[in-house]
């Protein structure tokens, strides 16, 4: 038996089969789309299914925890992405002090550096 694209045979009165494209095998616990339906042969029809992953382990899906890493509008700069186009930008700015700006004692100075926004 093919879990993921079953083929099965389903003893029907009425024309309902022909209408349906979604089914749900309880003995197999999951959600198969119909693919192909041939039939009727002596009241059965033979029903091809092709599985929907989504809706078979929705419970399982939706438990679990993840990052989204990918996301065009709103991404987040401490995840490593390589498409996500980023620069560095240098800015120096250099004032010029009246006077003796530095103080120090045996030709020890002290500089301060500030960066940010």
């Amino acid at each position: 038996l093919d879990l993921l694209n079953p083929v099965i045979v389903v003893e029907e009165t009425t024309a309902n089969i022909m209408s349906a494209n979604y089914c749900y095998i309880e003995e197999l616990g999951r959600y198969y789309h119909i693919v192909g339906k041939t039939g009727p042969v002596n009241g059965l029809f033979t029903v091809s299914c092709s599985v929907d992953p989504l809706m078979s382990f929705k419970t399982e899906i939706l438990a679990l925890r993840g990052i989204v890493s990918r996301n065009p509008d709103n991404y987040d700069m401490y995840l490593k992405d390589s498409r996500i186009p980023t620069g560095a930008r240098k800015t120096v700015n250099v004032y010029q002090f009246s006077g003796t700006p530095f103080v120090g004692n045996d030709s020890r100075f002290f500089i301060l550096s500030l960066g940010g926004d």
